[in-house]
């Protein structure tokens, strides 16, 4: 399985890299046997390098990763206007999926950012905030332990925030 999501890591490098059309046919064909090689499960993967955006699905488990791109609409958290999307992946299997987006937004944006989810997750029962501030740069945490949901907000001294959530979803 180890040289499988390898292969897969390579399929990811070559989206992330914008080769052409007949590279992606051809990185597709050779993971595809590859990872079909070592699991032999029966295998479909799709890289598209103009999108950044790598796709594999078996055995009704499917794994997707973006750079860049648009917000997976299995995402749940609320989210700001004004963001730009650095990443995203979902993993899903059997009706579960975990998300996770890394958003950038303007450095203006922190307070905002920082209500949202405070308000966003209060009243939960069991969530753990944390918040803390070094120099010109603050990070504020919000993570529910059951779920494994999490969100952070990371103000820079660059002026822009960045926001990471990891969202669990289960059907």
């Amino acid at each position: 399985m180890r040289r499988a999501m390898v292969l897969l890591a390579g399929a990811c490098v070559i989206a992330s890299a914008g080769c052409g059309r007949i590279t992606e046919e051809l990185t597709e064909e050779a993971v595809e046997r590859g990872i079909e090689a070592e699991t032999g499960g029966n295998v479909e993967l799709d890289v598209d390098a103009e999108d950044g955006r790598v796709s594999f699905e078996s055995d009704g488990e499917s794994l997707s990763f973006e750079s860049g791109g648009d917000i997976p609409d299995e995402l749940t958290l609320p989210l700001r206007d004004g963001y730009s999307v650095l990443g995203s992946s979902v993993i899903g299997s059997d009706g579960e999926s975990i998300v996770t987006v890394t958003l950038e937004y303007p450095g203006s944006d922190a307070d905002a950012l920082v209500d949202l989810y405070d308000d966003h997750f209060d009243g939960l029962d069991g969530v753990n905030r944390i918040e803390n501030t070094n120099g010109g740069a603050a990070t504020w945490f919000w993570q529910l332990p059951e779920s494994g949901t999490s969100v952070s907000v990371s103000a820079e001294d660059a002026g822009t925030v960045t926001v990471n959530i990891q969202e669990i979803n289960a059907s």
